[in-house]
């Protein structure tokens, strides 16, 4: 079930960036990440008609905690695209978002996954570097890389974090995780002078986003009741790879054929892991 959760936590994840790809250069990301967040709480919100949720101190303190880091993971990863090009900072941060989980659940926790886990897990992580890469990479990629592992690293230990949430705890977590977002974009917003909304024109777009992003969040923590943290940080961790195909299939973007053969290899590492 791991696997089955981490899929559509990167299936999600892909689609809302697929909402964001016609508006995004129309804002700045703060701008776009106060309102993405604000349509997160939203849907958690309504979420909790449907879905038994506790609310506790755990689960507001994992929410709070992980959307904290997770924004400091946001602001590096951004400023790692804006030294080096995306070929660079996915990648990177990508895949330290994947190993850092599954170090610490094998030196930590000391559990070891079989072969056919392990043996998917580099198959699918490399499958994600092929898929990222672009020989165009240009800028400062040696600083570039820096803030991607910065950034990747952040992530990492906020999968580990909200890995922490109580069993039952449903979307708070989630819910507390976005509502920490709203907070940090709008004072930085505040701060540097930014808009704290988008244009009128965008709002539909970025607020989809954000649902779907809170979406991926519930499924990362229903994911986390399975008790396998490491493979389902691996399979979330697939988010680009979804995104490359889905802005092919849907927005154009071109695809080079080492990409084509990447989106092949991340199915089938997916597919490892399951089997094992």
């Amino acid at each position: 079930m791991a696997v089955l959760w981490g899929t559509l936590t990167s299936l999600m994840i892909g689609f809302g960036d697929l909402a964001y790809a016609r508006v995004s250069n129309r804002m700045s990301v703060i701008t776009l990440m106060i309102m993405s967040s604000i349509g997160g709480v939203g849907v958690g919100v309504l979420a909790l008609l449907v879905i038994d949720s506790e609310l506790s101190s755990n689960a507001i303190v994992v929410g709070v905690s992980a959307g904290a880091v997770m924004g400091a993971a946001l602001a590096f990863y951004l400023q790692a695209m804006k030294v080096t090009t995306i070929s660079i900072s996915s990648p990177i941060t990508a895949v330290l978002a994947a190993l850092v989980p599954l170090m610490w659940e094998i030196v930590v926790d000391d559990r070891v996954p079989s072969g056919l886990v392990v043996g998917g897990a580099v198959v699918a992580l490399v499958s994600l570097t092929v898929t990222t890469w672009s020989p165009e990479s240009k800028g400062h990629i040696r600083l570039g890389a820096q803030w991607a592992v910065l950034s990747g690293s952040c992530y990492g230990v906020g999968n580990l974090l909200l890995g922490q949430a109580a069993e039952g705890s449903g979307v708070w977590p989630a819910i507390a995780h976005r509502s920490i977002g709203v907070v940090m974009f709008a004072v930085l917003a505040l701060a540097l002078g930014l808009p704290r909304l988008p244009p009128i024109s965008t709002r539909r777009a970025v607020l989809i986003g954000g649902v779907l992003g809170n979406i991926a969040i519930v499924c990362f923590l229903f994911g986390v009741e399975t008790g396998d943290l490491g493979v389902l940080s691996v399979t979330a961790s697939l988010f680009p790879t979804v995104s490359v195909t889905l802005l092919f299939l849907f927005a154009g973007h071109s695809v080079r054929w080492w990409q084509g053969i990447g989106v092949l290899g991340a199915v089938a590492g997916v597919v490892l892991i399951a089997v094992g």
